[in-house]
C-alpha cells in the first residue's frame, strides 16, 4: 500500500511538473513572440541608420582640400536627393549641357586623397559606395573658376 501511495504521489508530482512545464513553455512562446516583435522593431532601427550617407570626413582638413571635400559631399547629397539644378551648380561653366546626373544612391564615401595640382587644378580621389554598384573609386576633377572650386568631371 505504501508503495502504491508512493507511486501515486510520484505520478501526481510528475503530472504537476509536466503541466507546469507546459504552461511555462506556452508563456515562453508568447513571450518570445513578443520579443521577436521587439527584435524586428530593433532590427528596423539600424536599417534607418544604415541608410544615412557617410560623407567624406572633413576633420583635420583646411584650405583648398577642405573646400574640395565640401563640394564632393554636396554633389553626393544633391545626387541622392535627385536635385539636378543644385548638383550641376557645382560644375564649371564648360560642362556639357547634355551631361546627366548619376542616378546611383550613395551610401558611403571615404577620402583617399585630395590634392591641389596648381592654382587652377585639383583632384580628389574617394572610395564611394552606392546601393547599386557597391564600392568604386571615384575621381573628382576640379578647376578654379571666379575664385571658386568647381567640378569639371567625375569619373
Amino acid at each position: 500500500m505504501k508503495k502504491q501511495r508512493g507511486l501515486l504521489l510520484l505520478a501526481s508530482l510528475l503530472l504537476v511538473s509536466l503541466a507546469a512545464c507546459s504552461s511555462s513553455n506556452s508563456n515562453l512562446d508568447q513571450t518570445s513572440g513578443q520579443n521577436s516583435g521587439v527584435s524586428e522593431m530593433e532590427a528596423a532601427a539600424p536599417k534607418e541608420v544604415e541608410n544615412e550617407v557617410v560623407y567624406l570626413d572633413q576633420f583635420q582638413l583646411t584650405g583648398d582640400e577642405l573646400e574640395l571635400v565640401k563640394i564632393a559631399n554636396l554633389a553626393a547629397e544633391h545626387q541622392n536627393n535627385g536635385d539636378e539644378q543644385a548638383y550641376f551648380s557645382l560644375f564649371d561653366s564648360k560642362r556639357d549641357p547634355n551631361m546627366k546626373m548619376a542616378s546611383h544612391t550613395i551610401t558611403g564615401m571615404l577620402l583617399e586623397s585630395a590634392s591641389v595640382k596648381s592654382e587652377t587644378s585639383a583632384l580628389l580621389v574617394a572610395l564611394v559606395t552606392t546601393v547599386e554598384n557597391g564600392e568604386n573609386t571615384r575621381l573628382y576633377r576640379f578647376t578654379r573658376e571666379n575664385d571658386e572650386w568647381k567640378i569639371t568631371d567625375i569619373d
